[in-house]
């Protein structure tokens, strides 16, 4: 849900910055420039054009409206937490604790909401019980996607692909596994860790070959474990504020065979691995 000016505006803005990109990955310099310049001018132009400032909103203001202006950042620097804050309203507010998503909004609901710190709500969303939402098709018996929220009201299909985009979030967010070059080449690996989740494993089958983690909190430990195909290195975010806290394969990572301390970003502590299999841990985030 959303207008369909802000959502086709959104989706423009970001197939040309992807098509500008491939351009550079393809070698032809010349096109990813032309596109990188006509996706900044979208941008540009979409924020001119709908951005209500007093409302700290675009178009109609609905979730969609939001979520989609910062998953492909189109929103200046400047508005960023404003924009969110008004989102975060909005779902609190207007639709009580419920999302208010259609098939592009529901995509990228839980990458924004994990990458600002809001995973507890993003889980909560997705699994509550009532109308609309995931949490209620399992509550009607679902075994399967359908094809719109409503159990009635005309659908053609109860196994439909039409919400699954969510199952990259589930992956990229949730297990923590992204794409950090073309092909992972290089892999990221940052777990986000919601309250109501004990442990969360995906995996993904890569041109370099699969790539899998699992998180768990084992007491008052957290324990990561990654697995890195050959001919691949990874980013490890260990969810852990204090690096010296962190131990791989039971000694400290910092001195850690094949591991590679990066610093810390806010409450992770980063490394650089190789291919093979490692077990990172640290104290458990507090609730």
């Amino acid at each position: 849900h959303g207008s369909v000016t802000e959502v086709d505006t959104c989706l423009y803005a970001e197939l040309t910055r992807l098509l500008a990109e491939s351009a550079a990955v393809l070698g032809k310099p010349d096109d990813a420039a032309r596109y990188h310049a006509l996706a900044a001018d979208i941008a540009r132009a979409f924020h001119a054009q709908r951005y209500d400032a007093a409302r700290a909103a675009y178009g109609d203001g609905r979730q969609t409206t939001a979520l989609l202006p910062l998953a492909f950042n189109l929103v200046p620097a400047d508005q960023q937490a404003r924009v969110y804050e008004r989102l975060l309203a909005t779902i609190r507010d207007a639709n009580h604790g419920h999302l208010d998503t259609g098939i592009f909004g529901t995509r990228y609901l839980a990458d924004v909401l994990c990458d600002r710190g809001s995973a507890d709500l993003a889980l909560h969303l997705l699994t509550q019980p009532e109308y609309p939402g995931f949490g209620f098709q399992l509550a009607q018996g679902a075994t399967t996607l359908w094809e719109q929220w409503s159990v009635k009201g005309g659908m053609n299909s109860h196994n439909h692909a039409m919400f699954a985009g969510v199952g990259a979030s589930l992956v990229s967010r949730f297990g923590g596994i992204s794409a950090l070059k073309p092909g992972f080449s290089e892999i990221g690996i940052r777990p986000c860790l919601p309250r109501a989740l004990t442990f969360a494993e995906a995996s993904l089958d890569t041109v370099a070959g699969c790539v899998s983690a699992r998180w768990e909190r084992a007491g008052d430990r957290l324990v990561l474990r990654v697995a890195v195909p050959a001919n691949a290195v990874a980013r490890v975010a260990v969810p852990s504020a204090d690096a010296a806290a962190v131990t791989e394969g039971g000694a400290p990572a910092s001195t850690a065979p094949g591991v590679t301390p990066l610093g810390t970003e806010g409450a992770y502590a980063c490394y650089r691995i190789g291919s093979g299999d490692y077990v990172f841990a640290a104290p458990a985030p507090r609730p």
